[in-house]
């Protein structure tokens, strides 16, 4: 049957009041989630986390064998379904199943609305290098006298540290930062280990001789409770001229207190050397274009240089200017700088690989920068860093490599500065993200799920300490008094 043209308008205007109709439902009856699923609802979503990892994940791409391992994960666990889940119990599972990519950036998370009602250990927990910490707030501990953390539930802390190591990728399985987050989740920890569940725990606490258990209620987790220990430090530390703690939120004041807090520390040669200005980037998630020309100017040995390249994973509908759009391709780039890259690998002809995208550059805005001219003192800089580093502060902390008088002090970074991409499970609203890219160094080095390791290493307690510096000052100090490997200081000692 042929329409006629009045038919055919007929219709279109028939589809798009259909369409009208159809959203105007969803603006005023949104779509609402299950938190008990029904065994086709649970399989579902299974195979909707299958489906967005095979079609999105730039590692599942890097390990093929890794996404196998978790194909069949997935599948094991669609075919145990029973009548009734509920959404948390797979929230639970799928974050086991996520941390067999090793993506770093992996996580699955249940919507704030559902999260409101979990519980969590009502402790703030560090790592000291050797001990657990445990405090009632960031600065307050149960008991000064026994300021050891040994036991949760009676259960030494070992064993709850490899309880939580199962939800982390190998990245960061040794990561006390990462290690003290898992740790507050006792409810599905509890549920591993084989421990009832109840609404209080029970914490021992020693110094190494005397012990002392004390019984705490178990408290709600809630949105506005999710801040992190960067955040919280930058409102609790006091001013310094030594350390700033810097927020995710950097204008046109904060950067002329940095210059003038590095222009009053280059004067003082001696301390600039032993003690050179501190910036606590660990909370700096967004692109911050001013504090990257602020570090470029000040610290970059020559204009133009190349930061990171990016592969992100192609799927039928990837367009570059929308996962890469602060990125260009390798023929955008100067002869010279085309070379560069050349030499060390990135070559797209010789890396043809239909998953990965041809590869990308990230470059400073150079139009944006005027380096400084030579002086007879050059500025020295400190970055703190640890896993909690990740997106922008890992650039950050990436372009540093590039800068001699920039070093990095803390635990080794995230691992995670590539784009991500995030989706939500259509009948439980678990919410998933991954990695949709993977970012090498200028020297052609992978640094998504390896991070970047610091000069040297400070642990997790010691970045609350106000007197940070001095402490990473009083190190610096030891090693450079440290005899060398076959000095004739060794050898004397050798000789006794």
């Amino acid at each position: 049957m042929i329409l006629s043209f009045r038919g055919a308008i007929a219709t279109f205007a028939i589809l798009i009041l259909v369409s009208i109709a159809q959203l105007a439902y969803l603006s005023f009856y949104p779509h609402s989630y299950s938190s008990q699923l029904n065994r086709e609802q649970y399989q579902q979503d299974i195979q909707y986390f299958i489906d967005a990892i095979k079609q999105h994940s730039a590692f599942a791409v890097l390990n093929p064998q890794n996404l196998q391992q978790l194909e069949t994960a997935s599948q094991q666990l669609a075919g145990s379904a029973n009548k009734r889940h509920s959404a948390a119990q797979l929230e639970q599972q799928l974050q086991l199943i996520a941390s067999r990519l090793n993506d770093p950036a992996a996580s699955v998370y249940l919507p704030i609305s559902t999260q409101s009602s979990l519980q969590e250990l009502p402790l703030t927990l560090r790592f000291d290098g050797q001990h657990w910490h445990g405090f009632t707030t960031n600065t307050l501990s149960i008991s000064e006298e026994l300021p050891y953390l040994t036991h949760i539930d009676g259960i030494p802390m070992g064993r709850w540290v490899k309880a939580s190591q199962a939800y982390l990728a190998d990245p960061l399985k040794l990561s006390p930062q990462a290690q003290a987050s898992g740790l507050t989740q006792i409810v599905r920890l509890r549920q591993d280990i084989g421990l009832a569940a109840k609404d209080n725990v029970t914490v021992t606490f020693s110094n190494g001789e005397v012990s002392k258990q004390v019984t705490l209620p178990l408290t709600v987790s809630t949105a506005g409770d999710a801040t992190d220990l960067a955040s919280t430090l930058i409102k609790n530390t006091p001013p310094n001229q030594a350390l700033v703690r810097l927020d995710d939120q950097i204008d046109e004041t904060t950067i002329a207190r940095l210059s003038l807090l590095l222009a009053a520390r280059t004067k003082q040669n001696k301390i600039s050397a032993t003690m050179p200005l501190a910036l606590d980037i660990r909370a700096i998630k967004q692109a911050q274009p001013a504090l990257m020309n602020w570090l470029q100017t000040h610290f970059a040995a020559q204009q133009g240089r190349t930061i990171g390249v990016l592969r992100y994973k192609r799927y039928p509908t990837s367009r570059a200017d929308h996962i890469a759009k602060d990125y260009m391709p390798l023929k955008q780039l100067s002869f010279f700088e085309q070379t560069q890259l050349t030499d060390k690998g990135f070559e797209n002809h010789l890396n043809q690989n239909l998953a990965l995208s041809d590869y990308l550059v990230r470059q400073h805005n150079s139009a944006q920068v005027v380096i400084q001219p030579k002086a007879s003192t050059k500025p020295k800089l400190t970055l703190l860093v640890d896993s909690s580093c990740e997106q922008e502060c890992e650039w950050l902390a990436l372009a540093s490599q590039q800068w001699p008088e920039v070093e990095l002090i803390g635990e080794k970074t995230r691992g995670s500065l590539s784009p991500r991409y995030q989706t939500t499970l259509p009948n439980s609203g678990i919410r998933l993200q991954f990695s949709q890219g993977v970012i090498y160094d200028p020297n052609g080095q992978l640094i998504s799920g390896i991070g970047l390791a610091p000069a040297m290493q400070i642990n997790q307690l010691a970045f609350e300490n106000h007197r940070v510096t001095e402490l990473i000052a009083a190190q610096k100090l030891i090693r450079s008094l440290a005899p060398l490997k076959g000095t004739v200081a060794n050898a004397n000692a050798e000789k006794r």
